[in-house]
């Protein structure tokens, strides 16, 4: 459920991202296994402030958050390396949504440094993304701009469509803020070019509509 919920916010389907999420949390925390029910807390946490929830966003990360920090439970340290670089990665999203830039950094910053030495160029992505984001909110363009310059071909080489689109869209945006209005579109159609490929490729009836009619990937056209 937990995996589900994942395929289907990444399409935006947020009804089902959610109602799996949930599920995958309740089942979860009824089986006790922690880094179930932290990747489930994660989820639900990155559905709720995809959709504009930050408050109950907050609480359920927070919450992952201080469950990690807790020792000694049993399983408690299986895969935490890994999740806990998805959480640092949340967390620094959720606090650029709360405009509280200076914190966002600090969990990007670990997110990258955990993530680049666990070879994991995926949240090496992610966190260099969100450190993106807080400096561009602090108006350091050219740290922004060097930032998603060195996330844009990890993001190519991890070969993830969201990864990379979600990318490229925060490259136009960056180049928008440098006045390269032309490279921005370029950005934006290379970026819309992913997600189209991605519905093109979907057979579940709905779903490719509703991935391209979210709010994100109209902004791209």
């Amino acid at each position: 459920m937990n995996t589900i919920g994942w395929v289907y916010a990444d399409l935006y389907n947020w009804e089902l991202a959610l109602e799996y999420d949930r599920l995958a949390v309740e089942e979860s925390r009824s089986y006790g296994e922690p880094e179930m029910i932290r990747n489930s807390g994660l989820n639900l946490g990155d559905a709720l402030l995809a959709t504009g929830d930050i408050t109950t966003a907050a609480v359920v990360l927070e919450q992952v958050e201080r469950e990690c920090d807790a020792p000694g439970t049993w399983g408690g340290e299986w895969m935490k390396w890994r999740y806990i670089q998805h959480l640092n990665a949340s967390l620094g999203e959720l606090r650029v949504a709360q405009s509280r830039v200076e914190e966002a950094t600090v969990y990007a910053e670990r997110c990258i440094d955990a993530a680049e030495r666990t070879e994991s160029p995926r949240n090496v992505v992610k966190g260099l993304r969100v450190r993106t984001r807080s400096r561009l909110a602090t108006g350091d363009v050219d740290a922004a701009a060097a930032d998603i310059e060195r996330a844009l071909p990890l993001a190519r080489d991890v070969a993830n469509p969201p990864q990379l689109w979600k990318t490229l869209a925060l490259l136009a945006d960056i180049r928008e803020a440098q006045g390269r209005s032309d490279d921005a579109a370029a950005a934006r159609k290379d970026a819309l070019a992913v997600v189209e490929a991605v519905a093109a490729s979907l057979r579940e009836p709905g779903l490719a509509e509703t991935l391209l009619a979210a709010a994100e990937v109209r902004a791209l056209g």
